[in-house]
């Protein structure tokens, strides 16, 4: 079986970006989110097609149905060949404490609005901040998606524990941290969940499955919010330390499409890693990453796979 890999992008605003920070937006009317979505889209885009890279991009249906615009950016996306997958529809921080009632209204409105306002059935989920457990995972799957891609870095889930720890009995809570069971097991391979135990194998022939993230050495985050902070050697060094897994799913988010010199970034997030750092500086480094993947792997695509 030779490798292979997919790209995934998520969707993340500047309107979520904020709330994850506990910060306010002053002025950022549906009009700045819009060119957001525009500058962003269009930038992925160009980068992804010069690699004939498919994408699936993992969207928050809120903010799809609150603009025609932004319903425009995501057309031309599934035009151009491109993947939508659900990633919640207020994108919560902690999804899987939630109620049963509240999960199902996230994933569920989220698939309604994919159908009303793009004509699609989404296919993949995956959950904000990674907060996955064993009940999310069942009721993903309840909504009729047939992946779920939440299984995240063991060290994100000692992370964010620790984050609640060190701001806990605090008034001012500094960032909304919602962790799962981000899966301990070091997975390196697609599988089957158990309806019991979603860090278990299934053996009963249940047909979902789950993809979990790429990481190097077994436990570093295998993504551009970490790899842009290295020179490209050292990038391509940890990527090629990724040879364990037949599938690297390479994540990346949209905000790394865009900077401060854009003026529909506000700058009260500019405490997001690479927020200030300049397009030009950023996209030197995307291209070789997806350069050294493109020549290195086959590409393959989750949702084509499903739907042929």
């Amino acid at each position: 079986m030779s490798k292979t890999f997919t790209v995934h992008i998520d969707v993340d605003s500047p309107v979520t970006l904020a709330k994850f920070y506990n910060l306010q937006l002053k002025d950022y009317p549906i009009e700045k989110l819009e060119k957001f979505y525009q500058i962003t889209f269009e930038r992925a885009f160009e980068i992804l097609d010069r690699y004939g890279i498919k994408a699936t991009f993992f969207c928050v249906a809120c903010e799809l149905e609150a603009s025609d615009k932004i319903r425009d950016v995501l057309l031309r996306a599934i035009e151009k060949g491109h993947y939508i997958a659900n990633h919640t529809y207020t994108h919560p921080f902690g999804l899987n404490e939630l109620s049963v009632s509240e999960i199902n209204d996230e994933i569920g409105k989220t698939n309604a609005i994919f159908k009303e306002k793009l004509n699609i059935v989404p296919i993949g989920f995956r959950s904000p901040g990674y907060a996955i457990d064993t009940a999310a995972v069942n009721i993903v799957e309840q909504h009729g998606l047939k992946y779920d891609s939440s299984a995240g870095w063991p060290v994100f889930h000692v992370l964010f524990k620790l984050m609640r720890w060190l701001k806990s009995g605090k008034g001012d809570q500094q960032m909304q941290v919602g962790f799962g069971e981000t899966n301990s097991r070091f997975r390196r391979s697609v599988y089957i969940p158990n309806q019991m135990n979603w860090k278990k194998r299934d053996k009963s022939g249940r047909s979902f499955r789950e993809y979990p993230l790429a990481a190097s050495f077994f436990f570093i985050p295998c993504y551009t919010n970490l790899h842009l902070y290295f020179p490209p050697a050292f990038t391509r060094f940890l990527l090629a330390n990724t040879r364990r897994h037949r599938l690297m799913i390479y994540l990346m988010h949209i905000i790394e499409f865009a900077s401060l010199e854009d003026d529909c970034v506000p700058a009260e997030i500019i405490v997001h890693p690479h927020v200030k750092t300049p397009v030009s500086i950023k996209f030197p480094k995307v291209h070789n990453i997806l350069n050294y993947i493109n020549r290195h792997r086959n590409q393959m695509n989750i949702e084509k796979d499903y739907i042929n």
